[in-house]
Parts: C-alpha cells; structure tokens; sequence
C-alpha cells in the first residue's frame, strides 16, 4: 500500500549543506510525481550534471525507496531481476525460474509498496528488460523512474514494435540539456570551495560546458586544494589555469 509522502521534501529543496542546482530541482520534482503518483518516468541528462546525486539526496533514510545502480551484468532479464528480488528480500533468486521471480517480486510489492529508482537505466540493452519492468508497474502499481543518458531513448527505439508500448507509460519525461548556468556552477564551486571571485567563477563556468558538466568543478578544485595546501595559496583564477592546463581540461 502507498504511503502518504510530501511531507519530507523541502520547500526550499535544500539537502543539508548543499542546495540543489535548477537542474537538480527540476528533477526533484519529477521525482515527486512520480512517488506521488505511483508513474513511471526518465530522467536524462549527460554525465556530470548531478543526476546520481539528486537520486541519493531523493532517497536518503526512506525506507520505502529503492535505488539500483546498473551496469553490464544486468543486461540479461535474469540478472535484473535476481538483483531487484534481492533487494526485495524476496523467497526466490538466481536459480529460479524467471517467471517466478518476477511473479515473486510482484506479490511483495503488492504487500510492501516501494518506489523503485534505476540509475545508469541507459545500461538496459534488452527489450526483455524494459518488458519485465514494465510488468512489475502495472501489475504492482508501483512508481518507477529510470535515470540516465539520453542514449535511453535510442535504446528504447531500436527494440522496435515495443517502443510506443514503452514510451506511453512513461508519462513524465525530464531530458536536461544545453549549457549549465553560471549560478549552478556557484552552487556546485561554493559546496566545494566557498569563496571564489567572480573570475575564478567565471572559468568554471566555462570550463563545465565541457564533457563531464559539473565534475570539471570537482576535479579541478580537487587538485588546486591539493596544491594550495601543499604550497601555501589560495585559489584563485591564476591556480585555476595553472591546474587546468597540467590536467589538459
């Protein structure tokens, strides 16, 4: 049975010491239509933009929230399914039959309502997968978003007649691209390294258009604390450039 909810999530979306980026915010929300509403939806985005993060922050002390991070070995409908029983605790695993896990998985989440989130969901290469999952929604009724890279969608279409039956249950659909704004940069540097002037600013600004979005601040700032503690400066825009270019970014 669903739990009444709302009444965790910040008005503000403030997540302890760390505000949430516009991007991030956005996502938040969709993320409460989702559990409100018991839907499916997906959540892309580059690498680099927050997304994984947004998803612990979500989930954090929620027991009825589930998080699976896939990666290659979950490729096959088995091997989904054995790792979402097992978190389910479920009776049944990996020698089980298919069918019976999935029917296993189904009854507990009847009896047991949870929210089930799949980070890196673009790993989901097989149509059989997307056609479990699709069953364990409609059957338990339970929310589940899939968060990931846009290549999700490319994916999804290339396993052919499934795709509309796919995408129509999807109803709430977050795709975050473009540039990142000067302001979540601050966001993301002042969770980092608060104190920055407006030109260091501005570099990390630029340098987050890049490939790796916002991981081009934390990989920066993370060497230039290194070598300002080491040789006893502050970080600045000189450092900044310095760091930059050693690393080829």
């Amino acid at each position: 049975m669903k739990p009444s909810r709302f009444a965790f999530v910040s008005e503000d979306k403030s997540t302890g010491s760390r505000r949430l980026t516009s991007i991030q915010q956005n996502m938040w929300e969709g993320l409460k239509l989702c559990d409100a509403l018991s839907y499916q939806g997906v959540f892309l985005g580059p690498s680099g933009i927050g997304k994984s993060h947004c998803v612990a922050q979500y989930a954090k002390g929620q027991e009825d929230i589930l998080v699976f991070r896939l990666g290659v070995v979950q490729k096959k409908p088995k091997h989904l399914l054995t790792m979402i029983a097992e978190r389910l605790r479920s009776n049944c695993g990996y020698w089980d039959r298919p069918q019976d896990v999935l029917e296993s998985i189904i009854r507990r989440l009847r009896l047991h309502w949870q929210f089930l989130i799949l980070d890196e969901a673009h790993l989901l290469a097989s149509w059989e997968c997307w056609e479990v999952l699709r069953q364990i929604h409609d059957e338990a009724e339970v929310p589940i978003a899939y968060v990931g890279q846009p290549r999700l969608y490319e994916t999804m279409r290339s396993k052919g007649l499934v795709y509309d039956q796919l995408l129509g249950r999807l109803p709430i659909r977050k795709v975050f691209k473009g540039t990142v704004s000067l302001e979540d940069c601050k966001i993301v540097a002042e969770a980092l390294h608060p104190g920055l002037d407006r030109k260091a600013l501005n570099f990390l600004h630029k340098k987050a258009q890049a490939d790796g979005k916002f991981r081009q601040i934390k990989y920066l700032l993370g060497v230039c604390q290194e070598v300002a503690g080491r040789e006893g400066m502050s970080i600045d825009y000189t450092l900044l450039c310095r760091v930059a270019k050693g690393l080829g970014l």
